[in-house]
């Protein structure tokens, strides 16, 4: 397992931009009333970002239908 040095978030570039988008569109844009408003707003978030939201790296489709499509490629290969 490899540990990313402190101070230097360009060593795992693809977490620092999910919490940056994050940071940008949940907790900056909201004010929670309490933990599990928190909770809500971010799942919420989160289905949008996985089921609805293309992403460029994946040709600008969806991550959910793109990791289907890996998992039966994968299985038909073996």
């Amino acid at each position: 397992m490899a540990y990313i040095d402190p101070g230097k978030p360009w060593q795992n570039g693809s977490a620092e931009s999910f919490v940056g988008t994050y940071r940008r569109e949940v907790l900056n844009a909201d004010i929670f009333m309490s933990i599990k408003d928190a909770e809500v707003i971010s799942e919420k978030w989160r289905r949008m970002y996985n089921e609805e939201r293309p992403h460029s790296k994946l040709g600008y489709r969806t991550p959910s239908p793109a990791y289907n499509l890996k998992n039966m490629n994968n299985s038909q290969n073996t």
